[in-house]
């Protein structure tokens, strides 16, 4: 379990009223044990490690005192993970909300207690292949969390769909304004090169969740992938490459942001070496999101996170000062506001990344090309006769054709196979494109080499999103080419095969799945 520390003066709970609250809630008796314990880590809404009897729960609840306008809204938090929940994505089940101030003095809410594990920032302790699976689970859960339909999740009243970076750079100008200490020029000039940007941005909306960082993640206790995602008061719907960027600025972060949280300078240059570069990891973004790269106005994204994290972490010093801070360490943050307005001024020096286009496929994607082409003369065009005679004797489209399953065998054997999924093959999508043109030809090409629809989609879903019994179950057989599989679509209303069109949804709803469609 994370740090905790017993809780002190304003954070401390009165524990009868949390007592019969908590009874009631989990229908227990008044006479079960309490424990409570605050954990070290937030610096926004304080949150409690609660045992009650047996249950192990957390509780998140507003801070005390006079509040910023708009800050600490928990009952949205509440509201987006219990959606996301019944979405299967990612997050502790919901338990309970309560607006009775009276209880605990704010409002608060309970849910299930995760046995995972919290990282730095840095990623203390792991290896460096660890390393690139937990930066890269996270970067594959937060892609999955921008394909949501609000609507469908029931989130439409969430937020906005139009304007979200204008509305960001508003609000916490004010939020800055309203909590700044002193006055530092840089400030303006950045606000000011933001507000002139505004035009180039192109509207894009999701579920977002705001404050995506590995503090906010947990992972799986022995293994590297996401177990859930914490901390949604800032979630919205918004931009999701605002979303992305706020993950990137490890990227770019200052030397003060990794000294405020004591980081090791010699851990800090390992941790860089091990993880993918950030044009890497934008990539593999894009690539899950079926988005083109390079990302346009990047710099933008960035900087405008740079600016809200300032008017955040100034808003923590304000707390400090006012005596009404959750985190013992808010006195230290003054140092970090400065240093983030300015790296936010370097990033709009940065000339926008571009990319040359070319349809030409790699050194790697010609040579695998004309083997290709060579294996499909000798094998397929040769027998394409034969092939069809035995088919049309079958009189069965769909059998199975013995002298297609010995080119298939030959095939595997010179490594012409799942040449359409890039983590098998090594091949870019535009090497892929110039082979598929070649397995176009013959009805007989695209299945000799295992890569004839609907199986690659199948298996391309299986890759990136199945569980590891999906994986062992259907995906491994698939890849080897020992079975076949089927893709069906049957709504009436919703024309073409594409999935991407289906109306029907799936939610989860406590051990039970709800199909409305």
């Amino acid at each position: 379990m994370a740090d905790v520390m017993e809780p002190k003066g304003v954070h401390d709970l009165n524990r009868a009223n949390l007592t019969s609250y908590l009874a009631k809630l989990l229908n227990q008796n008044l006479s079960s044990s309490l424990v409570v314990k605050q954990f070290k880590a937030g610096q926004s809404n304080p949150t409690y490690y609660v045992k009650f009897g047996e249950t192990e729960l957390v509780l998140r609840k507003k801070p005390p005192g006079q509040l910023l306008y708009g800050a600490h809204q928990i009952g949205r938090e509440y509201k987006v993970m219990d959606a996301l929940y019944k979405a299967n994505f990612p997050v502790p089940r919901m338990i309970g909300y309560c607006k009775d101030s009276t209880v605990l003095g704010t409002e608060f809410f309970v849910m299930e207690f995760l046995g995972g594990r919290v990282l730095s920032q840095t990623m203390v302790g792991l290896t460096a292949k660890e390393r690139v699976k937990c930066i890269k689970s996270a970067t594959k859960t937060l892609a999955k969390l921008h394909s949501f339909n609000p609507v469908a999740l029931g989130l439409d009243d969430f937020g906005k769909t139009t304007g979200f970076c204008s509305r960001v750079l508003n609000t916490w100008s004010k939020q800055y304004y309203a909590s700044a200490h002193k006055d530092i020029p840089q400030m303006k000039e950045l606000i000011t090169w933001l507000t002139n940007k505004l035009p180039n941005i192109t509207e894009e909306s999701s579920i977002i969740h705001g404050d995506y960082s590995l503090n906010n993640v947990m992972f799986h206790p022995i293994k590297s992938r996401v177990l859930a995602v914490l901390d949604w008061e800032l979630s919205t719907i918004g931009h999701p490459l605002m979303d992305f960027a706020y993950l990137c600025l490890i990227y770019h972060a200052p030397t003060e942001y990794f000294l405020v949280q004591q980081v090791d300078q010699c851990e800090l240059k390992q941790l860089f070496k091990d993880l993918p570069s950030e044009e890497e990891l934008v990539k593999y973004y894009c690539k899950l999101r079926g988005i083109s790269y390079p990302i346009p106005n990047w710099n933008f994204y960035l900087s405008l996170n740079f600016f809200k994290l300032s008017a955040i972490v100034q808003g923590v010093y304000s707390r400090h000062l006012k005596g009404n801070a959750s985190s013992p360490n808010a006195a230290i943050y003054e140092a970090l506001v400065t240093p983030l307005i300015q790296r936010a001024l370097d990033l709009t020096k940065i000339e926008p990344q571009t990319v040359n286009m070319s349809l030409s496929p790699s050194p790697k994607g010609k040579e695998v090309l004309e083997k290709v082409k060579k294996f499909l003369k000798e094998n397929c065009e040769a027998n394409e006769k034969a092939y069809n005679e035995y088919v049309d004797a079958q009189n069965d489209p769909f059998c199975v054709v013995p002298l297609m399953e010995e080119i298939k065998a030959k095939a595997k054997q010179e490594g012409l196979w799942n040449l359409f999924l890039p983590d098998v093959s090594g091949l870019s999508n535009v090497d892929y494109a110039h082979i598929a043109e070649q397995l176009g030809r013959s009805v007989m090409n695209s299945e000799a080499l295992n890569c004839s629809a609907p199986d690659t989609g199948n298996m391309e879903v299986l890759h990136m999103y199945g569980s590891d019994y999906q994986k062992r179950k259907w995906l491994q057989p698939l890849l080897e080419g020992k079975i076949r599989s089927a893709f069906c679509m049957t709504e009436p209303q919703v024309a073409s095969s594409d999935a991407t069109n289906m109306e029907t949804t799936i939610t989860r709803d406590g051990d039970s799945y709800v199909v409305n469609g």
